[in-house]
C-alpha cells in the first residue's frame, strides 16, 4: 500500500457514501481529503474545483495522490480519459469501485508509483496489460518511452492500429526474424476483429518469453507455437546488447 491505512479507509468511507456518482478526494499530507464532484455527470465522470483544492493545499502545497471510484457497471480499470488525467496531473491516481456498500482498495497507476515485478501480475487494462509489461521491461533496463492512454477494445475499431503506427515514435523498428535476440520485442493479432497487432511481448532468449494475456497472470512461456502469430519482431534504439535477467 502506498500510503497510510487510515487515509485509504477514510476514502473508502467516502466513496460508499458518495452513492450514485463517482466519488473523488485527495491526498494531502499524507491524510485523504474528500472533495466535491462537480462533474455535469457526476455517475459518469469525475471533475473538482481547483478553489476546494486550493483550500486544502494551500498556495504551496503538492497534491500526493488522486482517488476517484467507478460505479460497478462501469470497467474496473481506468478510462482513457483517467490515464490521460493521470500522465498530466504527474501524481499516483487510485481507482476504486464502489456499490454504495462496499468500495475496493484502490488500483493505484502512473509512472509515479514504484513498479510492480514483471512475473505474477494481474490483469488490469490501461495499468498491468501487455503493453505496460513491455514498457516496464524496458524501463528495468533503463531503456524508457512514452506510455499512451487507451481505451479497451481499440483493436477492434476500424482504423486503430495503435502499436504499429507507435513503433518508430517510441523509438523502434522492425527487425527480421533471424537478428532476434534477447530483449527484442514482438507484436501479433490475438483474437483481433480488425487483424490489426493487440498483443506485445518481449523474446527473452531460450525459446522463451515473456507477455501477459488478459484475465491472466504475466509469465514467462515458452515461445513455441506463439512465434508463428508473430507480425514484427522490434529493437529498441536504446536496448543494449546484453539485457539483465529481470523476468
Amino acid at each position: 500500500m502506498m500510503f497510510d491505512p487510515k487515509a485509504i479507509e477514510d476514502w473508502k468511507a467516502h466513496a460508499i457514501n458518495c452513492t450514485g456518482q463517482e466519488a473523488v478526494g485527495l491526498i494531502f499530507e499524507g491524510r485523504f481529503h474528500p472533495l466535491k464532484n462537480v462533474a455535469a455527470d457526476p455517475e459518469n465522470e469525475f471533475a473538482t474545483d481547483p478553489q476546494e483544492v486550493l483550500s486544502i493545499i494551500g498556495n504551496d502545497g503538492k497534491v500526493e495522490a488522486i482517488l476517484h471510484s467507478h460505479l460497478p457497471h462501469h470497467p474496473d480499470h481506468p478510462s482513457k480519459e483517467d490515464l490521460e488525467r493521470q500522465k498530466d496531473a504527474a501524481v499516483p491516481f487510485g481507482l476504486s469501485v464502489c456499490d454504495g456498500e462496499n468500495c475496493t482498495n484502490p488500483i493505484w497507476f502512473g509512472d509515479q508509483v514504484p513498479m510492480r515485478p514483471l512475473l505474477g501480475r494481474s490483469f488490469v487494462y490501461g495499468v498491468w496489460d501487455c503493453f505496460s509489461l513491455v514498457r516496464d521491461y524496458h524501463r528495468m533496463q533503463g531503456v524508457f518511452f512514452e506510455d499512451f492512454p487507451r481505451e479497451n477494445w481499440w483493436w477492434n475499431e476500424e482504423g486503430k492500429d495503435y502499436y504499429v503506427e507507435s513503433l518508430e515514435k517510441n523509438g523502434f523498428r522492425i527487425i527480421d526474424r533471424a537478428e532476434v535476440r534477447a530483449g527484442d520485442g514482438f507484436l501479433m493479432s490475438v483474437q483481433s476483429k480488425t487483424g490489426v497487432c493487440n498483443h506485445a511481448g518481449i523474446y527473452l532468449g531460450n525459446d522463451l518469453m515473456l507477455h501477459h494475456l488478459i484475465h491472466r497472470q504475466s509469465s514467462r512461456d515458452i515461445m513455441g507455437r506463439w512465434a508463428t502469430k508473430v507480425r514484427y519482431w522490434v529493437r529498441h534504439k536504446d536496448m543494449p546488447e546484453e539485457v539483465a535477467d529481470v523476468a
